[in-house]
């Protein structure tokens, strides 16, 4: 079954290659979405696909890229709105 989430990522995640990373991993798990920066300095990540595989997607996401540090992950649950590929969203 395919479900939605999305995750707010706190921490040293913006100028470290977090998008990059986040997005080279949703491309090998096969995860459709997005990710973008924010303004108040955290990361958001909305990502679709199979239970499992949005598991080991958010888990990866705790790891982030080497120079990130990854505080804090706030997920919630949306509909599924059937994304069709993943992409990073710049200001």
């Amino acid at each position: 079954m395919v479900i939605n989430a999305t995750i707010s990522v706190s921490g040293r995640v913006q100028g470290v290659g977090y998008r990059n990373y986040v997005h080279m991993a949703a491309n090998v798990l096969g995860i459709t979405g997005w990710v973008r920066n924010e303004l108040d300095g955290t990361v958001t990540v909305e990502m679709e696909g199979q239970q499992a595989v949005v598991d080991e997607m958010i888990e990866k996401c705790y790891h982030g890229s080497t120079l990130s540090r990854v505080d804090k992950i706030d997920i919630r649950q949306g509909e599924v709105k059937k994304l069709k590929d993943f992409k990073i969203i710049r200001m």
